[in-house]
């Protein structure tokens, strides 16, 4: 299964997150560690919430920070596929991270870019495997992971983000997982 293409025609490297935009989901943090990268990429970001302004005035201090602001899904499903990391930072201190699993992880990983988050702890250890994690979630720890991570990125060529693709088109889709549920009841699949 080949879905996924390479971004080398793509002149400005990019690292994508959407969604909320508050410090619940650590885009402060986000924010201030990319600005401490001497990354040749830009970080855009997309949605709303409560640190846009914040977001405004970083993107006027360093040019490759873009502000896209609320999008429509198809603007950001293709922002995703044309990314050349996507993010997910929200913070493994909130309680009601570690007790949930987001669906954007799924979704960052269906899209066949790579993608870098943080280990929340409901995310089964079956998806570690597919994602680059931020173990130190300061600025500097979230610096150094941007940076490791891009590193990798562009040294492996995509494969990696290809079996992340492949393990939630393939073992985490809706037929599946109805799977998995009816065996849990004991319920034969017809």
């Amino acid at each position: 299964m080949r879905i996924f293409r390479i971004k080398k025609n793509i002149q400005k490297k990019t690292i994508v997150y959407g969604g909320n935009l508050s410090r619940l989901y650590g885009i402060q943090n986000l924010v201030k560690g990319f600005m401490q990268t001497e990354l040749d990429a830009e970080l855009h970001l997309y949605g709303a919430g409560g640190d846009a302004s914040f977001i405004e005035e970083c993107a006027k201090q360093d040019p490759r920070i873009r502000f896209f602001g609320r999008v429509d899904r198809k603007t950001l499903l293709v922002a995703l596929k044309k990314a050349h990391l996507l993010v997910v930072n929200k913070p493994t201190e909130d309680d009601y991270s570690n007790y949930s699993f987001s669906s954007k992880i799924l979704e960052y990983m269906a899209s066949g870019t790579p993608l870098l988050t943080t280990k929340v702890g409901g995310m089964p250890e079956e998806y570690l495997k597919y994602v680059y994690i931020i173990e130190d979630e300061s600025i500097d720890g979230i610096s150094i992971a941007l940076t490791v991570a891009m590193d990798s990125v562009l040294k492996e060529h995509y494969v990696f983000c290809e079996k992340a693709a492949h393990f939630a088109i393939e073992d985490k889709n809706y037929r599946k997982m109805t799977e998995k549920i009816l065996s849990f009841f004991a319920v034969p699949v017809v």
